[in-house]
């Protein structure tokens, strides 16, 4: 490749380039194939390229889509000879090219937020946004020039915790040079990063608007207003994880093989603190909470998700998993029991959600029978 020449001045003759729609950018990049494969290719400074390429390790390492580094190249040219006053200076003449390998079927969030989707799709790519945002500060990473020019969105294919794909719309992030890793981000820098993607949503929608591109079905104050809300959301809900696993130890993600929520964590420590108090009574000492938890999980979450799955339950409940079934009763039966003053106990517990929830009524005998191995398990 021609490294020795600016990337403007790179011809046909140098490089295949590649037509591919691109956001607006600061520094000049060209998208060129060699061989099997397709690169990105920016051209900036030494130190920005060396920088840049470690920021892309360092986010990956954390789990958080961004663009995959290829490397670096640095060019040293002949210096740059400057006449002055007391004789002849040279100035030192370095380029350098970072080259990312280029992403499959990837939009730039500043083309996409130009086409008029309907209003639940416009969500979903703040939602998208909205989750990276919020991983990048959780691990204490700070973009520095969060904006539309530098992030790319996909809908990706990714396996879930049973093994089954499905597709979700990811952002990523697009550009690593002004990022910077903290041991603890502060709420300021925080803020500053929702703060400038603000501003980049207002830019747009001005140059939309000065060319008389109708987006009906945007609102740039309904949009604000939601994108902070999912991004705290996803942040705090991050936290709660830390949380949650910091006291019990267990993973939420291996252990429950599920995308936690709030709810459904502070249920799960309910039950376990429950559980806690119940060992502490059995053996007439004090038992800590990762001692029952692991206990809980061991041997009544595990046997009663275990007993789910032999019943196939989710045929009769396809939009729910044996997690959220199990959630879903445990909070049917606390609510049971405060409306009738007293524990109702898990048969009556099942019965009557199987009543108020299915319409399938050969599902009633098979919750009694699931209801009786429940009871078993409880007893241990």
């Amino acid at each position: 490749m021609p490294w020795y020449k600016d990337l403007e001045n790179w011809t046909e003759k140098d490089a295949e380039f590649l037509e591919i729609r691109k956001g607006v950018s600061r520094h000049i990049v060209r998208f060129i194939k060699r061989e099997k494969f397709s690169f990105a290719v920016k051209q900036t400074s030494f130190s920005a390229a060396k920088k840049e390429i470690g920021a892309y390790h360092k986010i990956l390492s954390c789990g958080i889509h961004t663009l995959i580094p290829a490397g670096y190249i640095v060019v040293y040219r002949e210096p740059i000879e400057i006449k002055t006053p007391i004789g002849v200076q040279y100035e030192e003449n370095v380029i350098a090219f970072v080259i990312t390998i280029l992403e499959d079927k990837t939009l730039p969030h500043s083309i996409l937020y130009k086409y008029d989707f309907q209003t639940k799709n416009i969500l979903q790519i703040w939602d998208a946004f909205s989750e990276l945002l919020a991983l990048l500060h959780h691990n204490n990473i700070y973009w520095g020039d969060a904006s539309f020019a530098n992030s790319l969105i996909k809908f990706v294919k990714e396996k879930d915790l049973s093994g089954k794909l499905r597709t979700r719309l990811r952002a990523f992030l697009a550009d690593a040079e002004t990022v910077e890793f903290f041991d603890k981000i502060s709420d300021s820098y925080r803020e500053s990063d929702i703060e400038y993607f603000f501003e980049s949503m207002e830019w747009l929608n001005e140059d939309f608007a000065k060319a008389q591109i109708n987006r009906k079905n945007y609102s740039l104050e309904r949009d604000k207003k939601y994108l902070i809300e999912k991004y705290n959301y996803y942040y705090n809900l991050l936290k709660k994880i830390d949380e949650f696993e910091e006291k019990t130890k267990l993973s939420v993600r291996a252990s429950f093989k599920v995308e936690a929520n709030p709810e459904a964590l502070e249920e799960i420590m309910k039950q376990i603190e429950e559980h806690k108090w119940y060992l502490s009574e059995k053996y007439g000492e004090e038992i800590s909470l990762q001692e029952a938890a692991e206990d809980w999980k061991k041997n009544i979450y595990d046997k009663i998700i275990n007993l789910f799955e032999q019943y196939n339950i989710n045929n009769y409940f396809p939009n729910s998993n044996c997690f959220s079934l199990y959630l879903d009763i445990m909070k049917h039966k606390y609510f049971l029991s405060l409306e009738k003053k007293s524990d109702v106990g898990i048969e009556i517990a099942i019965q009557s959600y199987c009543e108020k929830y299915s319409e399938d009524k050969s599902l009633l005998q098979i919750f009694k029978n699931i209801a009786k191995e429940i009871l078993k398990i409880i007893r241990l």
